[in-house]
């Protein structure tokens, strides 16, 4: 579905802008309400009457899709203004012009105006001369824009049989420019406008109701610096206002823009420095090469060369001095630089250093200890101090090496024990078995020997019995699931060939799967209507039925929809199935259904009777609910 703009300017009867004007928007050649749209994404409707704001201005969509006629009438609906005939897929409108009575003038130049508009442009781009173009082709050459009036391809825009002039090229920048005074090239009209430039693009999603936007981080002052465009159609200056806080600027709209995501796109650019100045600036005649200029004044527009003496005063530099000296420098730099932490300064004028000092945390007290060592903080010294290091120990580089003090390696006599070189083999002369009474080391069985269950001195682990009971205890049968019975695992068999693992709220059980199959009674516009057999099908499988169900998609105004469901021509209810007026769904009628044959069988004929049709119910669906069986 595409969209087109309706955008007019209401003017009254006696030529002035209508404010408040009224837009009816109807099927064409009816008084039938049909759906406007505030946004081109035809997503959001538009109040029917559509109400023009103060100054007449009016803007929403429609589709394209669909014949319409807008009655454009005044606040009170006293006078007819205008009345337009769109008709689908279409490009020409039908106009209607009110009577302005002694504005008959007015009134034809309005109305060959409105017959100028093209309703339906596709933008295209630049001009093509290898693509065939169509009616209402839009695209753009030599600075201008043009519309296709008749197909054709090859035929450049200039070619009046084909095209129309939509928007003709203007003046240049610089030709404004010269227009309005300035003398010079185009080069040097440049040169004028430089300075920076700040440019910024940020887009907004509307939800109707706002109507201020913050442009973060841009001061704007003037409208002619931001352009704002609501679903693609440019604002007017009169649209919104302006006003900014020194960081940021707000946009307050006169009417709320319409709902849409990213449908509001602000662009600012503010241009500061030498494009920004009010005038020239004026120096004297001639001036010494290399001298150093400086402001006269204090209007900005004067420059003056400076003498020798006012050059020194700028620069700090001692009458008499050439230059800027060593010992200005370092005069600067000593007074410039300050301690940090730990460091004292000392300034020798006389011998032209700057000596720095440290003091800190006793670092400043070690000495080269010529060889590699840690520093570490000693705390009850309160400073740094070198690690001494101990016995079998030594470093190398950044390594810290640990030596055994008897052979690298070798396990320590200890309780009586020799030194062995086998790690394996001392822990094999110290091990003890463990008992019933003493503690000691001790061999964990595997799940064969803990299956056997003979052994009295391996240790078994949870593993090994939960996979000997289990084997032993539970699984017996293929297919077999084990399961978690109230205080211990439990099996649960095989279940039968279709069925499927459901829970019952407490354990897990085989069980049928559910199905549920919607049956379609009618379309979803056209008002049901009484009768038996309105929908025959066959059963796909065999079901036992928990549940039945129907629902609408248009309410019955009164009546209450009556339905009976037939299993090769008897009915499978005791009490119908309805949906009580105003309701769309069975699920809250007064009078529940209640099933009377739970049991369908596999390719049995379905049938559905609509005993009781209601007033104006459309799209009934009827739901059958229950289990494989």
């Amino acid at each position: 579905m595409a969209s087109q703009p309706f955008v007019h300017t209401a003017v009254g009867t006696t030529g002035t802008v209508a404010a408040g004007a009224k837009v009816y928007c109807y099927v064409k050649d009816t008084v039938t309400p049909q759906t406007a749209y505030m946004n081109s994404g035809l997503s959001t409707p538009a109040a029917n009457p559509y109400i023009a704001d103060a100054a007449g201005h009016i803007q929403f969509y429609f589709s394209d899709l669909l014949n319409f006629t807008f009655l454009v009438k005044s606040s009170d609906d006293a006078d007819t203004l205008l009345e337009v005939d769109f008709t689908a897929s279409g490009t020409a409108f039908t106009i209607t012009y009110a009577d302005l009575g002694n504005l008959n003038s007015f009134n034809d130049a309005w109305a060959a105006y409105l017959e100028t508009i093209h309703f339906n442009q596709i933008w295209l781009g630049a001009y093509n001369g290898a693509t065939a173009y169509v009616e209402n082709d839009a695209v753009s050459y030599g600075g201008s824009s043009y519309i296709c009036t008749a197909a054709t391809t090859g035929n450049l825009p200039t070619n009046t049989s084909y095209w129309d002039v939509l928007a003709e090229k203007g003046d240049s920048a610089y030709e404004v420019a010269v227009n309005n005074g300035f003398v010079g090239t185009e080069p040097e009209w440049l040169e004028t406008l430089i300075g920076t430039s700040s440019r910024d693009e940020q887009v907004f999603s509307g939800d109707g109701t706002d109507t201020t936007f913050v442009f973060t981080g841009m001061v704007i002052t003037d409208k002619l610096n931001i352009s704002i465009f609501v679903d693609g159609i440019i604002q007017r200056e009169s649209d919104y206002g302006l006003s900014n806080d020194g960081t940021d600027t707000t946009i307050t709209f006169t009417s709320a823009p319409p709902a849409g995501t990213n449908n509001i796109v602000m662009r600012g650019a503010v241009l500061t420095g030498g494009g920004s100045g009010t005038g020239d600036v004026v120096g004297p005649a001639s001036v010494t090469d290399g001298n150093l200029a400086a402001f006269d004044g204090v209007t900005g527009k004067l420059i003056k060369q400076l003498t020798a003496t006012q050059a020194r005063t700028l620069l700090n530099v001692a009458d008499g001095a050439t230059a800027y000296t060593d010992e200005m420098a370092r005069d600067a730099l000593g007074a410039a630089l300050t301690n940090g932490t730990g460091l004292s300064k000392a300034v020798n004028d006389a011998g032209d250093t700057i000596t720095f000092a440290l003091s800190f945390l006793g670092i400043e007290a070690l000495t080269d200890p010529n060889a590699d060592r840690i520093a570490f903080w000693d705390d009850s010294a309160g400073a740094f101090a070198w690690l001494t290091l101990g016995t079998n120990l030594s470093i190398t580089g950044t390594t810290i090496n640990a030596t055994s003090g008897s052979g690298s390696g070798d396990l320590l006599a200890a309780n009586n024990l020799s030194d062995v070189a086998s790690v394996a083999t001392a822990f094999s002369n110290i091990k003890q078995a463990a008992s019933d009474t003493a503690t000691g080391v001790v061999e964990l069985a595997t799940d064969a020997e803990t299956e056997t269950g003979t052994d009295t001195a391996m240790a078994v682990t949870p593993a090994n019995v939960t996979a000997s009971y289990i084997k032993k205890s539970l699984v017996t049968t293929r297919g077999d699931i084990i399961t978690r019975g109230a205080s211990a695992p439990q099996r649960l068999a095989l279940g039968a060939s279709g069925r499927v693992l459901k829970s019952d709220g407490t354990d897990a059980v085989w069980a049928g799967q559910s199905e549920i199959i919607i049956i379609a009674v009618g379309d979803e516009t056209t008002a049901i209507t009484t009768g038996t057999a309105k929908v025959t099908f066959r059963m796909p499988f065999a079901m036992t039925l928990t549940a039945v169900r129907a629902s609408l998609t248009t309410v019955s105004s009164s009546g209450i929809p009556t339905v009976d469901i037939n299993e090769t021509g008897t009915t499978i209810l005791s009490t119908k199935l309805t949906i009580d007026a105003s309701e769309k769904t069975s699920t809250t009628a007064a009078t529940a259904a209640v099933i009377s044959d739970t049991a369908l069988a596999d390719d049995a004929e379905i049938t559905i009777d609509i005993d009781v049709a209601g007033t104006g119910a459309a799209g009934l669906k009827v739901m059958l609910i229950g289990v494989r069986a």
